[in-house]
């Protein structure tokens, strides 16, 4: 008897190991790399391999919790008294070097992008977000997406595991939860809260006063816990959640985002397909940002979103995601002729196409006009250009053209001057529509950037000269008063620069 319950518990307890190990893997690999990559030399020489865990009953939990405390113990104890570790994580920050370059792939003169060089060999940070601009090297439009969105998964609530990120203001805070508690989450499987935690950096790391040297800590420890769960992920949002999250922040170091779209494009999209329009439209806004070596491998899951995407009714897409995806389309330089007028017709039978949504898509249109040769269907177009014209009409009805306050969030100037480029580049002279568009842009009362007044003097001259357009003459003469305004400006600053100097 003594002999049968001894074997039957020896059973059980390898059965329990057998169903953890997998996580116990996971989570060992994970501190490996930590310590391996700050130069300290843990309790555990080598990653261990998926059989050695199955196969060690000594390999329990217990075990390695307590060797894990022992590495946290040493790393506090052997670090310098300036850097800072973070509980549960000894994985040193990589410290930004500040120096600003450029890069990005720009669209013609209208594409670019700002980076922020970095000392740390693992990461690489790219200011947030690209910004489409106009002729010359223009700041342009930023596609933007919420950090946010539709639901994130089911909770994984496991005792202390789950911690809700969003509700985090401050990067600092957010940073030293996802270092403590990102071994316990990788263990468990806790995808809702991996997730949570990428979204959460895109969200605070975007800012424009972000610590450069915390967020390349916390997203190569994230992007060390997530790469080994990738080939297992049965949903897109498990992709494209983390992937837009360094696609926000610049972070394309490492295998974690080639690994997110080789899932995506694998077994022919089939998580694309049952992805909803938010995770396309972040989809494509992501790989348009990406390196050219990771957008050749977005072939894939780019191709079937497209399809899927044609299929979609207006109620299954939003103005945001329909501009997102055409500004990603010209910053690729995509033309895929049945994708581009089925987004621009959905997007005008939107009743609620916010402001930001109508300027993008004009200008992003001009764009692929230009660039790639693609035309919208006029009658696209002509709805396109109504709504823009009954949206200023609206503004000016409830006193927003002025820059007050009212119920209509007014055009910006630089969604202003960038349409009116479309417009020219698109050879689409309604003259309702381009009168609205100057008289709003030379009537604001805040000074025009530099960058403004040249897209206008540029498309107006565009348009005069390839569609006969003849702008309104008031106009034209507060355009080039301000432009002599600037001009002085400028020349004052260079003359109290010289004698500074002398």
């Amino acid at each position: 008897m003594l002999l049968t319950r001894a074997l039957l518990s020896g059973c059980r307890r390898f059965r329990n190991v057998l169903r953890r190990g997998h996580g116990e893997y996971e989570l060992r690999s994970y501190q490996w790399y930590q310590y391996h990559t700050s130069g300290l030399r843990p309790p555990i020489p080598v990653p261990p391999t998926p059989e050695s865990v199955l196969t060690a009953p000594l390999a329990s939990a217990l075990a390695i919790r307590e060797a894990l405390q022992q590495c946290r113990q040493t790393s506090t104890a052997t670090s310098s008294s300036s850097q800072r570790v973070a509980p549960g994580c000894g994985l040193r920050a990589a410290e930004s070097s500040g120096g600003h370059e450029e890069a990005g792939r720009r669209l013609g003169p209208q594409i670019s992008a700002t980076t922020a060089s970095s000392d740390s060999s693992s990461s690489r940070m790219v200011t947030p977000g690209p910004r489409l601009g106009s002729a010359g090297n223009g700041s342009g439009l930023e596609m933007e997406a919420q950090a946010g969105g539709r639901g994130m998964g089911p909770d994984h609530s496991k005792g202390n595991l789950t911690v809700n990120c969003p509700d985090i203001t401050d990067l600092p805070t957010l940073v030293t939860v996802i270092e403590d508690k990102l071994p316990a989450w990788a263990a468990a499987g806790d995808m809702a809260s991996l997730r949570d935690a990428f979204l959460s950096l895109a969200k605070l790391g975007s800012h424009g006063n972000a610590d450069t040297r915390l967020l390349p800590r916390a997203l190569t420890t994230l992007a060390a816990a997530y790469l080994p769960l990738v080939p297992g992920l049965r949903d897109a949002f498990s992709c494209v959640g983390p992937l837009y999250a360094c696609a926000k922040l610049g972070f394309w170091e490492g295998q974690l985002a080639a690994a997110l779209l080789e899932r995506l494009g694998r077994d022919g999209g089939e998580l694309m397909q049952r992805a909803d329009g938010e995770g396309h439209g972040k989809l494509w806004w992501s790989v348009s940002t990406a390196p050219q070596e990771l957008i050749a491998l977005a072939g894939g899951a780019l191709h079937t979103s497209a399809t899927c995407l044609e299929q979609m009714r207006p109620s299954e897409l939003s103005s945001k995601v329909c501009s997102n995806i055409l500004l990603a389309c010209a910053r690729l330089q995509r033309r895929h002729d049945p994708l581009l007028h089925h987004l621009t017709a959905c997007l005008v039978q939107l009743p609620d196409a916010d402001r930001q949504a109508l300027a993008n898509s004009l200008y992003a249109l001009g764009e692929l006009a230009e660039g790639c040769g693609h035309k919208p269907r006029e009658q696209d177009l002509e709805r396109l250009g109504g709504r823009v014209l009954e949206r200023m009409q609206q503004q000016q009805g409830s006193g927003r053209q002025d820059g007050s306050h009212g119920d209509l969030e007014s055009f910006k100037p630089q969604e202003l001057s960038n349409m009116l480029l479309g417009c020219a580049k698109l050879g689409f002279s309604n003259p309702d529509l381009l009168h609205s568009l100057t008289a709003a842009l030379v009537c604001r009362n805040q000074r025009l950037k530099e960058q403004d007044l040249a897209n206008t003097i540029h498309a107006l001259g565009k348009l005069a000269k390839d569609c006969g357009h003849k702008p309104r003459e008031q106009d034209l003469q507060r355009l080039g008063s301000k432009v002599h305004r600037r001009l002085k400006r400028l020349d004052d600053g260079r003359q109290d620069g010289s004698h500074g100097n002398s």
